[in-house]
């Protein structure tokens, strides 16, 4: 039987649908085949990675300290055999320590810890005593210095720093001044040798602001006309900074150009993400030579004392601990002598804004604890502002408020802050230490057979960090891949792996091979090959001709010859090319009259590529081109600096291993210097495959005929006037095996996403058993798949501030139209015919005569036009093809391309004005100044973009579908024609009412995939040909296809004759048939939710019930009233108990804890937990797994189990709300509005929503809770809304609006209630919980799905 198969591929939906070839839905088992699969989106590898990286960086920093103790032990041990066992049980309290004494580090007789204390109040007052003294110390003491050490290395980030652990200033600041010069055209001093701006900056008598104002001051800088400086130099002072100020050239939304950002923020991880994202690549590689400046002055600024610069980190700490307390003396001096309350409000208490909370204690007779608040430096600064503001005016006030004022009052020694500090400033004084212990600890300087003394081991060990591109060390010799998908490292030999035989252990180079094998991505094209960096000379070469290929003057494509040009003479520059410079290239080269301006089209501003890269190394080459050899030598340099970009060192090395006779000392530090990162689309293998030009019969690969030739890439891969197509097709990677073979395994292949693999996964799945049932292949399968969840957003813009940004500087003629739009509702701006009107500045777009504003909507005098008329394309982009034009105008006009010659003369300094004021986008100009007509490629073209899928995911999917289907056509459907043809005969779509929209999507799918896969055949070229021949035929108009009856021998795919194609379709779409089924699941992943650690104070609260221990591996641990626990911890699944409760056997659904799922694999060993841990009676586990997502049935109504809260089940509804379809369309009315933020007074304008029609909806919604199916959840809440009926009526229209889509939610696949505080109810009104007793419960049974809802069948919990 011919059937065909529609899909809707969502990452977290599937919608899918089977009919004959008349549109009609096929039934089986009963039911009509078609419906949804819910699932949730699946998680990407980034989180899982976090956590793995954090407990491999753990487990690192373990072993560092057990080989540090392994060389102090023997000496240790003579003198004190339970040292180490005290600092192991420090931790622990006396009663669980291994020997109970009450000291952690120090129990001899006449010194403990009483006394190390008093001698040592921090740990770098002993490393202080350590550095200074050769006198014969505590091997203790030693140990501790350096284990201190060790748990705090410093960062890793610039492995070229000196010992001081400081990079010279004069360097920095230099690449800054070039820096500021090459991305934002500023110019800074670059005269640094008076010392003065060094010194500025690390200066501790000058706050942030005041270094601001005295940098600014004595450069004298205006902050009016130099506002690029002035935020760039607030940045490097530490002061927060806006970044749209900086960098102007970026575009920015409304919403981010108020986005600031310092290096300080406490948040500055997310923050500084925020900032990668929204700025360029140049802008962003600033902004972190910006951040270099602020860290060496943060730096140089704790490394800074009295008497100059501390030799070491401890000193300068120690002085700060003492400049602390002397602070804290004057400070209690002040409060006591002025305000005792204050002063107990300030010393004896925890709270969020005193000096307690500010260092994390309290010890007086009121409050004796660590921790509770948190307070910082700002908040405690300005409380004591506040409190002393009405002191008498003493030294000591003078004194706090001075050293406020240079934010260097109460120092603390932990702090971000300590972020900046290096490796090197902590190895250092590692050195000095171990240095000054050899004189009286002689088995530091004895050897191993490493021949390097416990010393250098000690300093190595320290200093030593794995590459990021070894990764995981593998415990298998020459180990395979497949070992561990992470674990990629390759060993030599076996044993344990030192920093000093680390190369003798690990194959570093085959190590890093396998590395970049996993981290290079794969072309968008050819699945199996790898892109190209970004960087590279082939892809820059690619970038820049894609776009010197678009380019027109004067509305024609330039010449090959004078292209080439501008690619060796204009484009070899590092600098971006504006179209300024392209004219005055082309007034120089003769190309135009020097007098002349040509209109230059198919760019924005200016080239955004350039050939920077070439010119990088023709510099290092000393010559003006390059050599094939030095091409392959850059390529080669750019591919390691972008693999190794974070390890200098490492790229050095491979330089000039392999280059080492070609290139100059000096040739090699500047080509490792190179900062090269990130990845393009495309690999090598796609810009090198041939084709041939039909038309001449030439063979090139895809960039010879890019620089031979005008065209893009599109232009290339998609005309059937070139092989290009067939020959990437050819080579595209795709898995070879028949449905029924394809296992989850297999979809590694296809490098797509995580969500994106679970949804093909799911859809496959779906595929098989619909094959299963129909007993045979389909004829045609049709695919409509969502945008990739991670690509990138666009953010919605406010279309009035838009405006009144444009119209704000204006000629005054205009303000008028400004006045008018501050006046206006943003909901206003939805209008397509008023978005238009301010577009085009209130004028007629085709004559530039004014538009009466009082008659724009009438339709009698205005139309939209479509520049590219819609007979070619199907092309309603408001910015790029629409136009508001007088309607007597518009009836002359032609439905031909072009636009009329008269219309351009007339009109084109208007639509210039428009362009250059940012009124009109350069594509819109483009066509409305274009002169020629449509070519035949670009018909075809137009046609393509309604049938061709370009996205990398997708191709990879109906690839896959064409091998699994070898017989059957794949047809990809575009989303846009679907929602077109929703429009056209009003099958519209309501989200919020149920899940049905996703089955009817696949089925349209089918329905309008199926009209123009017929209409257009698999090659519209031989469409548009047919159509020369007989238009009468051959019906062409992309926005009317549905108007004439489509049919090629004899398959007819639509038939508007008496409406029978259309009525099918609408007869199918009332039907509320589609089954839905929810992927269920077992848990995996963390042990816990993301709650933190809970204090032993809130568990002793609880009684320690629901919390666990945050170590299982220690039993002492599990004492959570000690020791503080977790409590949200994650079930795996369910499973079903039976046990005696009072003489009397009852069942409960239990949750199986994820930490504990590998240990109860078996029945038994879940009624051993059960009796032990829940003092169950005789358990009996009847069913051993019940996953989370399950769907049971409760007393009549059906609902999915999600998890548990306390002692009951939480659950969520599975039934699908129905409701009349003209209810639907209301619904969705509603939804515009919320959307819209409509005020009351423009939906009662328009007419579209009432208060009325609420309040009838609100019945409907009533009736359905009260009498229907909804009364047998959980928690009706049926009476509750005719309680709440009286408030509803008097709401608003848009708080009416609000309330029922609250209580809409009730009947979603959700568990969230609804906020009905609006109508006197709950915030969290109809939750839905039900107890894991089901005893008591009339009908409960579990529901087994198959995954398209075809078969089910019961278990009952109550009697299995």
């Amino acid at each position: 039987m011919k059937y065909y198969i529609g899909l809707d591929m969502g990452t977290s939906s599937l919608g899918w649908a089977v009919t004959d070839d008349k549109y009609r839905l096929l039934r089986k088992k009963g039911k009509d085949m078609w419906g949804v699969r819910l699932f949730d989106e699946a998680d990407t590898a980034a989180a899982r990675r976090t956590n793995r990286v954090a407990k491999r960086r753990r487990n690192r920093e373990k072993a560092r300290i057990g080989y540090l103790k392994e060389l102090f032990a023997t000496e240790i041990e003579k003198i004190d055999s339970g040292f180490y066992q005290r600092l192991d049980d420090s931790k622990f309290w006396k009663e669980d320590k291994t020997v109970q004494q009450k000291f952690a580090l120090f129990a001899d007789t006449g010194y403990t810890d009483v006394d190390y204390y008093k001698e040592y109040p921090t740990i770098f007052h002993l490393r202080k005593k350590l550095l200074e003294s050769t006198e014969p110390q505590d091997v203790r003491l030693v140990y501790l210095a350096i284990l201190n050490i060790y748990k705090h290395r410093g960062h890793f980030l610039n492995a070229n720093l000196d010992e001081n652990g400081n990079d010279d200033f004069a360097d920095i600041y230099a690449n800054f001044v070039k820096m500021a010069k090459d991305v934002v055209d500023i110019d800074f001093s670059q005269d640094i040798s008076d010392n003065w701006l060094r010194e500025t900056l690390s200066s501790s008598e000058l706050s942030k602001t005041g270094k601001h104002s005295a940098i600014i001051e004595h450069y004298g800088i205006k902050k009016s006309a130099e506002k690029k400086k002035v935020e760039m130099l607030k940045l490097i002072c530490g002061l927060k900074g806006v970044l749209s100020k900086i960098f102007e050239d970026t575009e920015w939304e409304d919403e981010d150009k108020k986005f600031s950002i310092s290096y300080r923020d406490s948040n500055y991880d997310e923050t500084s993400q925020k900032a990668e994202e929204l700025l360029s690549e140049s802008a962003y590689e600033l902004f972190c030579t910006m951040k270099q400046m602020h860290d060496w002055s943060l730096l140089a600024n704790i490394m800074k004392g009295e008497d100059g610069e501390y030799k070491y980190l401890s000193l300068a700490r120690v002085a700060a601990y003492e400049k602390h307390q002397k602070d804290l003396k004057i400070l209690k001096k002040l409060y006591k002598d002025n305000d005792l309350k204050k002063y107990n409000e300030m010393f004896r208490i925890m709270n969020q804004s005193n000096y307690s909370g500010y260092v994390g204690s309290v010890n007086s007779d009121k409050d004796k604890r660590r921790r509770g608040a948190q307070c910082s430096r700002d908040d405690l600064f300005k409380k004591i502002r506040e409190d002393i503001k009405d002191f008498a005016e003493t030294a000591e006030k003078n004194y706090v408020l001075e050293e406020i004022g240079k934010e260097n009052f109460l120092p603390k020694q932990l702090t971000a802050s300590n972020g900046v500090i290096p490796n090197q400033i902590h190895k250092k004084e590692l050195k000095k230490i171990l240095e000054n212990a050899e004189n009286y600890l002689p088995f530091l300087k004895e050897k191993d057979e490493s021949n390097l003394t416990v010393s250098e081991r000690i300093v190595k060990m320290f200093e030593f960090q794995i590459p990021y591109y070894i990764g995981p060390i593998s415990p298998i010799v020459n180990g395979d891949m497949k070992y561990s998908k992470n674990v990629w490292s390759v060993r030599k030999e076996a044993g344990k792996v030192y920093p000093w035989n680390f190369e003798q252990k690990i194959d570093t180079e085959e190590s890093a091979q396998r590395f970049i094998s996993r981290m290079v991505k794969h072309c968008t094209y050819i699945g199996g090959e790898e892109v190209l960096p970004k960087n590279s000379l082939l892809y820059e070469k690619f970038m820049v001709l894609n776009e010197l290929n678009n380019l027109r003057i004067n509305g024609e494509r330039i010449s090959v010859k004078l292209k080439q040009d501008i690619y060796e003479y204009l484009l070899k520059k590092e600098k971006k090319v504006t179209k300024s410079k392209l004219i005055e290239f082309l007034q120089t080269h003769g190309e135009v009259e020097p007098q002349d301006t040509p209109e230059i089209s198919g760019i924005d501003d200016g080239f955004t590529n350039k050939r920077a890269n070439y010119c990088k190394f023709c510099r290092l080459f000393g010559v003006d081109t390059l050599t094939y050899e030095q091409e392959k030598i850059a390529e080669q340099i750019i591919f390691w600096s972008t693999v190794y970009g974070d390890t200098k060192k490492f790229v050095k090395k491979k330089i000039q291993d392999n280059y080492g006779d070609v290139l100059s000392d000096k040739q090699i530090a500047q080509a490792a210097g190179y900062k090269f990162k990130d990845w393009g689309r495309l690999s090598k293998e796609l810009l090198k495959v041939e084709g041939i030009d039909k038309s001449t019969g030439e063979e090139s690969t895809v960039i010879q005929k890019m620089w031979s030739d005008n065209y893009n890439l599109m232009e290339l891969i998609e005309s059937d006037n070139f092989t290009y197509k067939q020959n990437i097709e050819e080579r595209a990677k795709v898995i070879d095996k028949t449905l029924s073979e394809i296992v989850y395994e297999d979809l590694d292949e296809l490098y797509i996403s995580a969500p994106v693999r679970r949804m093909t996964w799911q859809t496959i799945l779906v595929l098989k058993e619909i094959t299963e049932v129909m007993g045979e292949a389909p004829a045609r399968v049709f695919v409509e798949m969502a945008r990739d969840p991670n690509a990138e957003k666009k953010r919605t813009e406010s279309r009035k501030n838009k405006f009144l940004a444009l119209y704000k500087n204006c000629k005054e003629e205009e303000r008028e139209l400004y006045n008018q739009i501050n006046k206006r509702d943003e909901a206003d701006f939805r209008s397509k015919k008023l978005y238009l009107y301010y577009t085009q500045k209130g004028r007629c777009m085709y004559s530039g005569e004014r538009i009466d504003l009082d008659d724009l909507f009438n339709d009698n005098l205005y139309d939209i036009d479509h520049i590219y008329p819609r007979h070619f394309v199907k092309d309603d982009s408001i910015d790029n093809n629409l136009v508001l034009v007088k309607k007597e105008i518009n009836a002359h006009k032609s439905d031909g391309y072009p636009l009329a010659d008269g219309i351009q003369k007339k009109c084109r300094v208007f639509w210039n004005e428009l362009k250059s004021g940012g009124f009109i986008t350069a594509e819109k100009y483009e066509r409305l100044t274009r002169t020629f007509e449509f070519t035949e490629d670009e018909r075809v073209s137009f046609i393509n973009r309604q049938l061709v899928e370009t996205r990398q995911g997708t191709k990879a999917i109906t690839d896959l579908f064409k091998k699994t289907f070898p017989q059957a056509d794949i047809v990809y459907v575009k989303a846009p024609n679907v929602s077109a043809f929703r429009q056209k005969y009003k099958l519209l779509k309501c989200r919020n009412v149920n899940d049905f929209h996703h089955a009817q999507d696949a089925y349209l799918n089918i329905v309008v995939g199926n009209v123009y896969h017929v209409k257009f055949t698999k090659n519209p070229y031989n469409f548009i040909r047919e159509y020369k021949k007989a238009p009468e035929k051959n019906p062409y108009h992309m926005d009317k296809i549905f108007n004439y009856p489509v049919v090629r021998n004899d398959e007819v795919a639509w038939q508007t004759k008496n409406d029978e194609s259309i009525t099918m379709v609408k007869s199918m779409m009332k039907k509320n048939t589609p089954l839905v089924t929810r992927r269920n699941f077992e848990v995996h992943g963390a042990l816990e939710n993301k709650l933190g650690i809970k204090s032993a104070q809130l568990a002793k609260k609880a009684n320690g019930v629901g919390y666990i221990g945050v170590k299982t591996s220690d039993a002492r641990l599990q004492n959570v009233c000690r020791y503080g626990g977790v409590t949200d911890i994650k079930g795996a699944y369910f499973c079903l108990v039976e046990h005696t409760q009072k003489k009397k056997r009852i069942r409960t659904i239990e949750p199986v804890p994820l930490y504990l799922k590998h240990q109860l694999d078996t029945n038994e060993k879940l009624e051993k937990y059960f009796a032990e841990t829940y003092g169950y009676e005789n358990p009996n586990v009847r069913i051993e797994k019940i996953k989370v997502y399950s769907l049971i049935k409760v007393n009549g109504f059906y609902m999915y189990l999600t998890g548990r809260t306390g002692a009951q089940l939480a659950v969520c509804n599975a039934v699908q709300m129905i409701l009349p379809w003209k209810w639907m369309l209301y619904v969705k009315e509603m939804t515009k509005a919320i959307g819209a933020e409509f005020t009351d007074e423009y939906m009662e304008k328009t007419g579209t929503i009432s208060k009325s029609k609420n309040r009838q909806l609100y019945d409907l919604l009533c009736e359905k809770h009260l009498n229907c199916i909804y009364k047998l959840r959980p928690n009706p809440v049926g009476e509750n809304l005719i309680i709440g009926k009286d408030k509803f009526n008097k709401l608003s229209i848009l708080e009416q609006i609000y309330v029922l889509l609250q209580i809409l939610q009730l009947s979603q696949l959700i568990n969230q209630g609804a906020n009905l505080e609006l109508i006197g109810l709950a915030k969290k009104a109809g939750t839905t919980k039900i107890s894991k007793n089901i005893s008591n419960c009339n009908e409960f049974k579990l529901i087994n799905q198959s995954i398209t809802g075809l078969y089910e069948n019961e278990v009952d919990l109550l009697t299995i």
